[in-house]
């Protein structure tokens, strides 16, 4: 059975060259738990040029003095199996041998790098159960304010249908305070004597001379006069 180390790469470049004898063997390292890394970080060599795909993976590959793909692999399994470190390392180094080609990075750089990526942050596994329960949390808290809204909406409907507001209610209680006058204030306008000067006029001083008036006789004296 071919390397089970392997596997996707093989599936994608079929033309890879390998000896006969190695499609027998079968690498006794492997876990399915690298096959997480394996997917994650074996995109960085397949964009390579097929003679350069093993060296990458090895870490052989003149052109990638920064291993990177055995760093980013190891990194891969310290957060994803940080109790598989050494087995994954013998199980990358037994596949390498396999190809006929030495696995460019001790067991102590392995790990380093392993540790290192167990230390800048969480695994797939917890990011996703992290955002699975941050989206959770917040449609909880989402729904707790809309139904908090919804029953003070309640609440104030029913008040308003349990104590109708009259006109009466509405009205402003009569005022039996006196109603104010301005003329009831020290500043009120008052009228003020004319500024025209009244003419003033002498009288004649001479007495007047009194005249008696004739006295009205009775009624019928004259005529008693004539008969005598």
């Amino acid at each position: 059975m071919a390397s089970r180390w392997f596997t996707l790469l093989l599936l994608l470049t079929p033309v890879l060259a390998m000896p006969e004898e190695t499609q027998e063997a079968e690498n006794p390292y492997y876990s399915d738990g690298i096959d997480v890394c394996i997917a994650e970080t074996m995109g960085i060599c397949y964009i390579k040029p097929e003679d350069d795909i093993v060296p990458c993976l090895c870490g052989q590959d003149p052109a990638d003095e920064e291993k990177e793909f055995l760093n980013k692999f190891a990194q891969c399994v310290g957060r994803e199996l940080p109790n598989e470190i050494e087995r994954s390392y013998k199980a990358l180094a037994y596949d390498c041998k396999e190809y006929f080609v030495r696995l460019n990075m001790t067991k102590d750089e392995f790990t380093e790098a392993a540790e290192k990526g167990s230390d800048t942050g969480l695994s797939t596994g917890a990011t996703a159960g992290i955002a699975v329960g941050a989206v959770l949390g917040g449609a909880v808290i989402i729904g707790a304010l809309v139904w908090f809204w919804l029953q003070n909406r309640k609440k104030k409907g029913s008040k308003l249908q349990s104590n109708p507001s009259s006109p009466s209610d509405n009205e402003s209680p009569p005022n039996w305070e006196p109603e104010f006058k301005p003329e009831w204030t020290a500043n009120s306008p008052v009228e003020l004597p004319p500024t025209a000067t009244v003419p003033i006029y002498e009288m004649d001083p001479t007495p007047t001379v009194a005249t008696e008036m004739p006295a009205s006789a009775p009624h019928g004296a004259e005529h008693r006069g004539t008969r005598q």
